[in-house]
């Protein structure tokens, strides 16, 4: 059996056959990306709960007509349908935007993190009764 001097030994390199990937160096955007994209869409959510709230007619109209347009048994749940139909079209379009424009930049992390969690708070607190009442229903 051969032994290696420290010498022999050397770190992994990126791009070779070993199957090790350094991590260190793959841009942060991507990630960030996506975590900004959840908290966008519950913002977007929460401000079409507040709008529904506000006006009847807009919930049990339009709300719901946007989730019956693809959710089948949409009738079933009522508006909830459009307002998740909401959530997930604000993800999934601000993901697609935030990747393409961020993928290749690396960010802070943490600082990014800090605010997707603020973004997902606001979306929170907006559907909250209290809050919802105090801001969109007069």
């Amino acid at each position: 059996m051969a032994t290696q001097t420290p010498a022999q030994i050397t770190a992994p390199q990126v791009g070779t056959n070993d199957g090790q990937i350094d991590l260190t160096t793959r841009p942060s955007g991507a990630a960030i990306a996506a975590m900004l994209a959840v908290g966008i869409g519950a913002l977007a959510m929460a401000i079409v709960v507040g709008i529904s709230d506000a006006s009847a007619a807009f919930n049990s109209g339009f709300v719901h007509s946007v989730g019956q347009v693809w959710i089948p048994g949409a009738q079933g749940i009522g508006p909830y349908s459009g307002k998740l139909t909401f959530f997930l079209v604000g993800w999934l379009l601000s993901w697609s935007i935030g990747h393409m424009v961020l993928k290749n930049r690396d960010l802070d992390l943490g600082k990014w993190a800090v605010v997707s969690f603020a973004l997902i708070s606001l979306g929170i607190l907006l559907v909250w009764p209290p809050i919802t009442e105090l801001i969109f229903v007069h």
